[in-house]
């Protein structure tokens, strides 16, 4: 089966990327309404069965709808982050705090993790949040042939630390929308505004 991949949305409204194989899916994230997002999973011919889970790039609102959690919780779809957001998300999600207890909060150590028939790995991503920010280059491989797709948001900055993790990728799922000049017209306070200017 080939690699997949369908970005749902990507706003201040909401982020969701969903990458499938035909059988198993990932989703990048779940910042939607559980309406929208389920709607548009089964337009894909994908339902809760089909997934192997989440992965959460940060903790700010437009990535993570708590409803969904509550849903993929009871649906024992893993949640999947680096150690700094998942401990963040555990601090302020009741979903995610009962995923914790059910043994379906899962974290990234050092390198590479299987998530159900893809290898995952995470890396930072320059960005003002909470835990930290990270994309993903999620790899299949199907009869000799690896696919990989790497999917950041949020970039507050391009440099050579990203580079490699989108050096070989199929596709590459990137968004940025730092603005300096809509920064300083935000009305956003000054120490945040400082905050921001250095990532």
């Amino acid at each position: 089966m080939p690699l997949h991949i369908r970005v749902l949305g990507s706003s201040s409204s909401g982020n969701c990327t969903v990458v499938w194989d035909g059988t198993r899916a990932l989703l990048v994230d779940c910042g939607f309404s559980p309406r929208y997002t389920f709607r548009n999973l089964k337009a894909l011919g994908l339902g809760p069965s089909n997934l192997s889970g989440v992965l959460i790039t940060h903790t700010h609102a437009d990535h993570i709808n708590e409803n969904v959690l509550g849903y993929l919780v009871e649906w024992r779809v893993p949640i999947c982050a680096p150690q700094s957001v998942a401990a963040e998300l555990a601090r302020r999600s009741a979903a995610v705090k009962l995923a914790a207890q059910e043994g379906l909060l899962k974290t990234f150590q050092d390198g590479a993790a299987e998530i159900g028939r893809f290898e995952v790995d995470c890396f930072e991503v320059p960005h003002d949040s909470p835990g930290g920010c990270y994309g993903y280059a999620i790899a299949h491989t199907e009869e000799g042939v690896r696919r990989t797709v790497s999917v950041a948001t949020d970039v507050g900055f391009t440099g050579e630390h990203l580079r490699a993790n989108f050096t070989g990728a199929d596709v590459i799922v990137f968004e940025s929308n730092h603005d300096p000049d809509m920064l300083e017209n935000s009305g956003r306070p000054e120490w945040l505004k400082q905050r921001i200017r250095k990532i």
